[in-house]
C-alpha cells in the first residue's frame, strides 16, 4: 500500500504499487501494509500489518531475496526509515 487518502465527498481509498485504486478499504489498513486482492472481483481478501516481528522478504539492494524477521523500525521524520 503506497497511499491511504480520503477522496471527494469523504470516500476513503488506497493506492497500491501497481497502480490499483481501491475504494472503501478496511480502516485498519495503513501505508506499507501488504494486501491480498482477489483479481476477479478486485476486493481485498486479507492484509498483513507492517510491524515488528513479522516475516519479510527484501525486494531491493544487495540483500535482494533474503527472508527474515522485522526486528526494528527506526523513523526519521521528514526523511527515510531504517528497517
Amino acid at each position: 500500500v503506497n497511499h491511504v487518502q480520503t477522496g471527494p465527498k469523504g470516500v476513503p481509498f488506497l493506492s497500491t504499487h501497481d497502480g490499483r485504486t481501491i475504494r472503501y478499504p478496511d480502516p485498519h489498513i495503513k501505508v506499507h501494509d501488504t494486501i491480498k486482492i482477489n483479481v476477479e472481483t478486485g476486493k481485498i481478501e486479507d492484509f498483513i500489518k507492517f510491524e515488528v516481528g513479522n516475516i519479510c522478504m527484501i525486494t531491493g539492494g544487495n540483500n535482494l531475496g533474503r527472508i527474515g524477521a522485522l526486528i526494528s523500525r527506526e523513523k526519521h521524520p521528514g526523511s527515510f526509515e531504517i528497517i
